[in-house]
């Protein structure tokens, strides 16, 4: 154990992270085209795939105060006072175990009445599958510890504990193949749980055996700076969960099918995301906030940059061609057994938003790190407001209009509203950080990858056979030509190349 979390560089804790996360997403996406195969649209998937959006976005408010707030303030007092950080994670980690205690004895308790109370489903509804809504319960409390314990051991370097994420795909796999036809798709919760059971065995003993650690508190208080952070964080979670979950919630009530569609729409255009932007930007955030600690600006802005430049690069082609070929990708990877081609049509009108949701991640993701690294969030949430009031504004609005389809629509619209309340407000309160170059990069990189998608167009629309495969393959090929000379003529693709071969582990 010791030999496998041992420190890393942040180079060889992104190349890990990187590849053990892709590794996950290949396998889960794996899993995805079972699922569709094994029970396509159904009653019962749309329930299983909206408890793991609510997990998703309990966790989602739950990381959010630990990588923004928790986590920059205990690294901040660890280079200040050695050992003051301790007591803060100390602190947390006491509220969590009450809370998700708390909330696992009320979902063992009441499992159907929580549920249909938070969708859509009618209670009887929910009642056919009450032992898979316990199950999530209980989910929700490993994932909780799981991502807790790994953000402290990747705030000590520990960036290998990665390499245990796979198993939130391997041993789910396993659980399906098994007893998937017999059980149905129940097997997959018992899988998840079983994983992350695991994991937070894993990650506890590797704390208590390379960090010594101990739960001690001896009377911490919380400081004015991160009493006022973590009170902005929440109201800004908490309008984040609203703006997921009133979709969801809209979407369960238009009939059987919509929710499933939407989840398999997103497989495909959240996985780039969660391999590449969320795990290198997670890594980036620790990195800046010692940086910025040391007020070490210039190196600050040089990676900060880098980074962007490489997620960019790397996620712009993936974002136009899978968005004109969106069709034809759905047809490959889902149509077959249970799927059928109007359920291919419905996740393809969703695919198509959500790879630039996917792509604009990259700016307001890395724009976060600037607030957390400087700890502004207090100063940010009045910037806050805009993006998720004119969400709750447009929401249901544009879906009365329009119906499901509008989701996405309106979600990418808003997003972009969003990430330039949090440019204008990084700018105030952090002048040192560059966020004109970083602009500057998008804009450029995606002109390029839009003008080299024309000649793969018009392959498409004129000469393309009736093969999704060959379709795909060939406009691949014409594409990606066309922007290798592109941004080889503009320098991005060289600057792409020596930032992937950078002997630098800073």
């Amino acid at each position: 154990m010791v030999r496998l979390f041992k420190p890393t560089s942040y180079r060889t804790g992104t190349v890990m992270a990187v590849g053990a996360t892709g590794f996950w997403k290949f396998l889960s996406f794996f899993n995805a085209l079972l699922v569709a195969a094994f029970f396509g649209v159904t009653l019962e998937t749309d329930v299983y795939f909206y408890l793991l959006f609510l997990i998703g976005l309990l966790l989602f408010f739950i990381q959010t105060f630990n990588t923004t707030s928790i986590i920059p303030q205990a690294i901040v007092l660890e280079q200040t006072q050695p050992g003051e950080g301790r007591k803060v994670l100390n602190f947390f980690l006491l509220v969590y175990m009450i809370g998700s205690t708390l909330l696992f004895i009320a979902g063992i308790l009441f499992p159907t009445y929580l549920i249909a109370g938070v969708s859509r489903f009618s209670v009887e509804q929910v009642a056919q599958f009450s032992l898979l809504v316990r199950l999530s319960f209980l989910l929700f409390g490993l994932q909780l510890f799981t991502n807790y314990f790994t953000s402290i051991l990747e705030m000590y370097h520990r960036f290998s504990v990665a390499l245990l994420s796979p198993l939130n795909a391997i041993i789910p796999l396993i659980c399906l193949l098994l007893w998937g036809k017999k059980a149905g798709i129940i097997s997959m919760m018992y899988g998840f749980v079983l994983s992350y059971a695991i994991q937070t065995v894993l990650l506890g003993h590797a704390m208590h055996k390379e960090l010594q650690w101990n739960l001690i508190i001896r009377g911490y208080k919380l400081s004015a700076r991160l009493k006022n952070n973590l009170f902005s964080i929440a109201i800004q979670s908490v309008l984040n969960i609203v703006c997921s979950w009133v979709p969801l919630y809209l979407l369960s009530g238009l009939g059987v099918g919509w929710i499933s569609a939407l989840n398999y729409a997103r497989q495909l255009a959240e996985t780039p995301s969660e391999i590449l932007t969320q795990r290198i930007t997670n890594l980036s955030k620790i990195q800046l906030t010692e940086q910025v600690a040391k007020q070490d600006w210039k190196q600050g802005n040089i990676n900060y940059l880098s980074i962007n430049h490489w997620l960019i690069f790397t996620l712009a082609p993936l974002t136009v061609f899978s968005c004109f070929y969106a069709p034809e990708i759905i047809i490959m990877f889902f149509k077959r057994g249970a799927f059928t081609m109007q359920d291919a049509v419905l996740s393809a009108g969703f695919l198509r938003p959500l790879l630039f949701v996917m792509l604009f991640m990259v700016p307001g993701t890395l724009q976060t790190t600037v607030l957390s690294s400087t700890r502004t969030w207090k100063e940010f949430l009045p910037y806050s407001f805009i993006g998720y009031g004119a969400f709750l504004v447009a929401i249901p609005i544009t879906m009365h209009i329009w119906g499901g389809l509008a989701y996405p629509y309106t979600l990418l619209a808003t997003n972009l509203i969003g990430t330039a309340a949090v440019y204008i407000c990084a700018r105030k309160y952090a002048p040192a950080w560059d966020g004109p170059t970083s602009l500057k990069q998008l804009a450029r990189i995606l002109s390029l990858n839009i003008i080299a998608l024309v000649p793969a167009a018009v392959y498409g629309w004129y000469f393309a056979g009736p093969n999704p495969w060959s379709t795909v393959f060939i406009g691949g090929i014409i594409f990606m030509g066309t922007l290798c000379a592109l941004s080889a003529y503009s320098g991005d693709l060289q600057f792409f190349i020596r930032q992937s071969f950078s002997k630098s582990n800073h």
